[in-house]
């Protein structure tokens, strides 16, 4: 299998114009490089750059390590009932617009998020009430143990009243981190300074710039040519050539996402379990981490990365590669080959559409390999690369067939985020399974999300991976491993793999 070299195309890359500038104001201007462009202002949709550019801030956040630690508020505590949660906000909080953070803005936020199928729409809330101007309660229906991770999604940040307009929507984004917006070019660029009255560390960098950027490419340029300061989510194929830079640094981390191919289980190619065994027999998961990763990944063997250690299910060995197997699960459910070698059945050929997009990027070239080895057992994929959002949009309306995407564990830093969001028979359409659903599944979801108890909860979590791991209503491949360049004059970062915050505010310059 050939490798893509990403200096091959450089003189495509250099027609896409690059921004030049380091100076703002009179002043030197930081610039991170991602790929994900915001949607507007609405932190429901796009809070996830406001809080990771460290401008908007929630209750409680994901520590380097995956702890649950305290942000906005002191301290929390759940009652003997397990239904009522107490959280005390931090003191000394200002907004940007010097305005003190209250319980009262805070309650309004939340019901907001949870109103409007934020992430705490999917929590058993009861009711939210502002105690006093620090005490926030929220009552919750059902025991609910991974309350605190939920409020630490990007869609549970707190924004100042003068955020909103007579209508309610944002207008303007007012948070309380260590920066704070100053303006913005549509949507490609997002512009911050040091916020002064900052309630922690102060930031070093006076002036921060998000800038957008889709290419990987292109980012990649961006840092070997000292346009950016970091540059975010890069291809394995980078990685050379950027450790060739004299001014460039390259991390690599693990982080809580893991690569896999969404089936459609109501359709009549993956209906039946033993085709998508086979599909999970019939990928050389190791050849893809080998020759399409260059090595920088590792093949997986359950939905959940061994990063996340409290509930990686050490007993689960995941699919082996095994053509002879493939071929034979196939001929059990009756799909017998033609006379062109792709399957058949009662006059079907097996041919199918794979989505996936190329913001993630090697995510086009796993989708060759993916391609290659089905067609091995009589599958034939056709890659269609366009939006990522193509493909919540292909499981609403039914279109989907298959989609090859990096599933995030960790937007809420608890399992239950995407157990329920992906796998419960209740959730609406989304990056998961589609077309199927298990009573046994839905039942430990349930019982997993009322426990307190962490052996309990990793019990029952266990037994989760072990059904998905049975039934495939999605396909593991691989682990992801977070490439990021960093001008070498950058001191003080480190790659969160929570992925909540960059920490630009301990960044030197």
């Amino acid at each position: 299998m050939k490798k893509l070299h990403l200096w091959l195309s450089l003189a495509i890359i250099l027609a896409i114009p690059i921004s030049k500038s380091h100076v703002m104001g009179g002043e030197k201007v930081f610039r991170y490089v991602d790929p994900w462009s915001p949607k507007g202002l609405d932190n429901l949709k796009s809070g996830f750059v406001f809080l990771r550019m460290g401008c908007l801030e929630t209750l409680v956040t994901a520590d380097y390590d995956f702890s649950i630690v305290p942000m906005l508020a002191s301290s929390w505590k759940v009652e003997t009932d397990g239904l009522t949660w107490i959280f005390n906000l931090r003191e000394g909080v200002r907004f940007h617009d010097g305005s003190p953070l209250i319980a009262k803005t805070v309650v309004k936020n939340l019901e907001r998020a949870r109103k409007k199928k934020g992430a705490l729409s999917k929590a058993p809330i009861a009711s939210m009430e502002a105690k006093s101007p620090k005490i926030v309660i929220i009552r919750t229906r059902a025991p609910f143990s991974p309350l605190p991770a939920y409020l630490a999604h990007y869609s549970s940040t707190i924004l100042g009243e003068k955020s909103f307009d007579a209508e309610g929507n944002v207008a303007r984004v007012v948070g309380t981190g260590p920066f704070q917006m100053t303006g913005r070019r549509g949507n490609e660029e997002f512009y911050f300074s040091s916020y002064p009255g900052y309630w922690g560390k102060k930031a070093s960098i006076s002036k921060l710039v998000y800038h957008a950027v889709k290419d990987g490419q292109t980012r990649a340029l961006m840092a070997e040519k000292g346009e950016s300061q970091i540059s975010g989510i890069l291809a394995p194929s980078a990685v050379g050539q950027l450790r060739a830079a004299p001014n460039v640094e390259v991390l690599i981390k693990p982080i809580p996402r893991t690569r896999l191919i969404v089936l459609n289980c109501g359709t009549i190619f993956f209906s039946d379990k033993r085709v998508r065994q086979a599909v999970s027999y019939a990928i050389d998961r190791k050849a893809i981490v080998d020759y399409v990763l260059e090595g920088l990944s590792t093949p997986a063997t359950q939905l959940i990365p061994p990063t996340l250690k409290a509930w990686y299910h050490t007993g689960l060995s995941g699919y082996s590669h095994d053509l002879a197997r493939a071929n034979e699960l196939l001929e059990e459910a009756g799909w017998q080959r033609g006379p062109d070698g792709v399957r058949v059945k009662e006059g079907r050929r097996f041919k199918v559409e794979m989505r996936t997009y190329a913001t993630r990027p090697a995510l086009p070239l796993i989708a060759e390999a993916v391609q290659a080895q089905l067609k091995n057992v009589g599958i034939e994929v056709k890659i269609v690369i366009g939006r990522a959002s193509r493909i919540p949009e292909g499981q609403k309306d039914g279109s989907l067939q298959m989609a090859l995407l990096a599933r995030n564990l960790n937007l809420v830093p608890d399992p239950d985020g995407v157990l329920m969001a992906d796998y419960h028979s209740s959730r609406s359409p989304g990056w998961g399974a589609m077309g199927w659903k298990n009573t046994e599944l839905d039942r430990l979801i349930e019982e997993s999300r009322e426990a307190f108890v962490m052996k309990e909860r990793r019990k029952k979590n266990h037994r989760i991976l072990e059904i998905l791991n049975e039934e495939v209503p999605v396909v593991v491949l691989n682990y992801f491993e977070q490439i990021v360049a960093v001008q070498k004059d950058v001191k003080g970062y480190r790659i969160n793999p929570s992925e909540l915050s960059y920490h630009l505010e301990n960044v030197r310059w």
